[in-house]
């Protein structure tokens, strides 16, 4: 066997891990692992329940809500729903991203879907049901469309890109830094009958990585923000396979041997953060129940700062436990408390540094009961405060 063919297989190899780690992800992750979710989540529920669509806010228009609305209908809203949705979105972006790694590179197409299939942030993202997910997918098909437009140039096609880009420009707000590149390069290629071979292919697939990268300090204040560049990861992807097979060829087999290092060192961490969010959701689990039996008007303050999780799967209104709490008394934190019309405080299982003496004083003093005790959760109620 020779070293091409054992590269090869090796990197078939690593594919297979990758898309086997990719449904496991998908299968043991909380949909709650990353608490935005479970807010879009809620919004499909509510565009499910009432057929009215909607969307929460600019940033994130109503495509994605729509098609988890589906979801919701078919299969009902449940944990089952929300692991088709995640299935759905991954496997037609693994498809979209193959297809596009052959158009562009032939010979080291597989090198580029490693690089894809063990990138952390694509993974753990794409396993817990965000928004930013669609962009990425519309964004590798958009451009798969506008690659086999230049080859075959039939009027299918273009329509098929100009349809793919309007639901990219409704998927969410990120896809908006690709849309104006994708639509320049597509009036380029329609009226000046140009093509887009392998070197306009890199400085389009940089251009739109560079415009990516600035979208994302922008809007970190200075840092970078790492999610907003979700759908460009595949094109760093394209760009660094494209790299190690021209210009930087004598590196390629050293730089084969790191990705697949790298790789394993990935799905380590991936493996690791999944049970991590996994054991979180699972140590909550019977809190959510308990707190489910409640009164639908209650209103619980959450400690620590995990109330979207506990609103999700209680059905209870939360709110989160301010810092400045700790300040008051005891007498003073039950009065402002009842105020503001929380009934319960709900203690979830989290590694923080919350002082929980400020509960304990509640109790002593008689102006809160513990309700429930889980293995690492707990439930008080308040009664009435008598002081400030």
């Amino acid at each position: 066997m020779g070293p091409e063919n054992l590269q090869r297989n090796a990197l078939l190899l690593a594919i297979a891990i990758g898309l086997f780690a990719w449904c496991v992800s998908i299968a043991l992750m909380p949909e709650g692992a990353f608490t935005d979710s479970l807010h879009h989540l809620t919004v499909a529920r509510q565009i499910a329940e009432s057929g009215a669509v909607r969307t929460d806010s600019f940033l994130n228009p109503p495509l994605y809500h729509v098609v988890t609305a589906g979801f919701i209908l078919l299969l009902g809203f449940n944990s089952f729903a929300f692991k088709a949705v995640a299935f759905f979105f991954a496997a037609a972006f693994l498809v979209a991203c193959y297809f596009l790694f052959r158009k562009l590179l032939p010979k080291d197409n597989l090198l580029a879907l490693v690089l894809t299939l063990f990138n952390p942030v694509l993974l753990l993202y794409f396993s817990a049901n965000y928004t930013d997910v669609s962009a990425a997918f519309f964004l590798a098909l958009s451009l798969l469309l506008l690659i086999s437009f230049c080859e075959k140039r039939t009027k299918f096609l273009a329509a098929s890109f100009l349809v793919c880009l309007a639901l990219g420009v409704l998927s969410k707000a990120t896809f908006w830094v690709a849309a104006p590149v994708l639509l320049a390069a597509f009036l380029y290629t329609a009226f000046g009958k140009k093509r887009i071979d392998s070197k306009k292919a890199l400085i389009l697939a940089a251009l739109l990585s560079i415009a990516y990268f600035a979208f994302c300090i922008w809007q970190g204040e200075g840092s970078f923000y790492y999610r907003y560049f979700i759908p460009a990861f595949p094109l760093v992807s394209f760009l660094l396979a494209s790299a190690f097979s021209t210009r930087l060829k004598k590196f390629r087999n050293p730089f084969i041997a790191i990705v697949l290092l790298a790789s394993a060192v990935s799905l380590v961490f991936c493996a690791g953060t999944v049970v991590m969010f996994r054991q979180n959701f699972e140590g909550n689990q019977e809190l959510y129940i308990f707190l489910s039996t409640l009164p639908k008007d209650s209103m619980i303050v959450v400690m620590p700062n995990d109330e979207r999780r506990v609103e999700f799967y209680s059905g209870i209104h939360a709110e989160f436990f301010r810092p400045e709490f700790n300040r008051l008394s005891a007498a003073g934190l039950a009065s402002r408390l009842n105020a503001e019309g929380a009934t319960h405080i709900g203690v979830v299982c989290y590694n923080d540094s919350w002082d929980l003496q400020k509960l304990e004083e509640l109790e002593r003093q008689g102006f809160a009961s513990k309700v429930f005790s889980g293995k690492c959760s707990s439930a008080y109620a308040l009664t009435a405060a008598s002081g400030g």
